[in-house]
């Protein structure tokens, strides 16, 4: 009998703990871009974690906002953007995208290759993925050099530059924003 209250506690202070963690978060400044292309004003819940961090999977899937008229939570279908304006002046920006409408993207880079990031588990994991001509190309997988080579080949420079290792994956960045100033500069 005993180590049946035990276990039945224990189950009861787990549950309780995740129920704790998920709740933490704060609103913050920012605004959302709905499906008509209106810009709303509004706060946004940043949910965090117990250690204080970002948990951005909760935000993949829906992002809860308040205004004077309530709180109300989105998912992809209903609106384009949405923008948080952090204490540091930092701007976190979510985006859904024709390609896949179950998720919000975080946006890192926009152009004619564009790079976002889909924060998949609570476990913190973020994979990356390039957005080209309406095409994803997730690089989470095998094959991810090569698939980013494909991408920019046509800026042949840059893709030397990827093939010799010049850059690697912590500049996907970098290279990202290379490729779309590059073809920024020939319009």
């Amino acid at each position: 009998m005993i180590q049946k209250t035990r276990k039945i506690k224990f189950i009861l202070i787990t549950f309780f703990m995740f129920y704790v963690v998920n709740s933490f978060g704060q609103y913050h400044t920012g605004f959302i871009v709905n499906n008509y292309g209106d810009t709303l004003k509004c706060d946004i819940f940043l949910p965090n974690y117990l250690n204080g961090q970002i948990n951005y999977s909760t935000l993949t899937k829906r992002v809860t906002t308040k205004t004077k008229s309530g709180i109300i939570q989105y998912k992809p279908t209903d609106i384009i953007i949405a923008e948080i304006q952090l204490a540091n002046n930092e701007k976190l920006r979510f985006a859904s995208i024709p390609e896949d409408k179950k998720h919000f993207f975080q946006e890192n880079e926009i152009g004619k290759l564009s790079y976002f990031t889909l924060h998949i588990s609570s476990s913190g994991f973020a994979a990356p993925i390039l957005r080209k001509n309406g095409k994803l190309t997730y690089l989470n997988v095998v094959n991810k050099k090569k698939r980013v080579e494909n991408l920019i080949a046509d800026y042949p420079e840059l893709c030397n530059d990827w093939i010799s290792d010049k850059y690697d994956f912590t500049e996907l960045r970098k290279v990202v924003k290379l490729y779309n100033e590059h073809f920024e500069e020939r319009k």
